[in-house]
């Protein structure tokens, strides 16, 4: 059993993903962020920040990317 069977949303920094889920379509919808190498605490204040949002796109979106200073999301 895999994310798709199971509704389950996959968060990566991993490109292939986010490739993935746009050639073949959902599920599992994903999110995907994109912010490149930081310290692990400059990670956690920026998704303690976007988190909620980044959840909330991921409902209605198969992709949403988390960038540094935005959040984009794709149907």
């Amino acid at each position: 059993m895999d994310a798709r069977d199971r509704g389950l949303v996959v968060v990566t920094k991993d490109a292939d993903f986010s490739q993935r889920v746009l050639v073949q379509g959902p599920p599992p919808s994903v999110i995907h962020v994109r912010v490149g190498n930081m310290r692990l605490r400059e990670l956690r204040a920026l998704l303690a920040v976007s988190w909620q949002k980044a959840v909330q796109l991921s409902e209605t979106h198969c992709l949403v990317q988390v960038f540094k200073d935005r959040i984009e999301a794709v149907r």
